[in-house]
């Protein structure tokens, strides 16, 4: 009986340690070895490894953790041009975690690399909703038929409408300025 004792708390003791000694659970072991094989371009292991992870979600600290695994294997599948499985793993990320701003940054990324422009754009704008400090100043060298008129840059200062095959998108508004043209811009098609 003694002996039975000793022999539960020696397994409980063998299966316990490396957790206790590396602090690592099922699902933080998996995600840093789809992290690993990430940073070295091994895509499809990285997806495996990630794919365990979230079969060990229920080990995970919080959600956070689950959202970035399903945000990590997505990229992967990015890398790998297979972007509607990209997307569903996005998705199922922001159902997780809608408040995640890296999630709507992440689509942006699998929709550009998709040359899906429309929903890229949708994307990044919806991200900027949530974290408007990542918004950053963009300078552009837009060529124009003819003169351009003060009224029309103050048009353009206030925000224009684009169409898009998704509808129209509105710019922000801007600051414009005049500029001669430079030397290396190619002749207007």
């Amino acid at each position: 009986n003694h002996r039975k004792i000793m022999r539960k708390i020696f397994i409980l003791i063998f299966f316990s340690l490396p957790v206790l000694l590396f602090g690592q659970n099922d699902f933080d072991s998996y995600f840093n070895k789809g992290q690993e094989k990430y940073d070295k371009e091994n895509f499809r292991e990285a997806i495996s490894d990630f794919s365990n992870a979230l079969k060990n979600k229920n080990t995970a600290k919080n959600d956070y953790f689950i959202a970035n695994a399903y945000m990590a294997r997505a990229l992967c599948k990015e890398e790998l041009e297979n972007y509607k499985s990209a997307i569903d793993d996005i998705s199922d990320a922001m159902e997780l975690k809608p408040e995640y701003s890296d999630l709507y940054f992440a689509r942006s990324k699998i929709y550009l690399g998709a040359k899906l422009y429309d929903d890229c754009i949708l994307w990044a704008d919806k991200g900027l909703l949530l974290k408007p400090e990542f918004e950053h100043k963009r300078i552009y060298l837009v060529q124009l038929q003819g003169i351009v008129t003060d009224n029309a840059i103050k048009e353009i200062e206030a925000g224009i409408s684009i169409a898009l095959t998704a509808g129209a998108y509105v710019t922000k508004p801007c600051k414009v300025k005049r500029v001669k043209k430079p030397e290396y811009l190619a002749p207007r098609a």
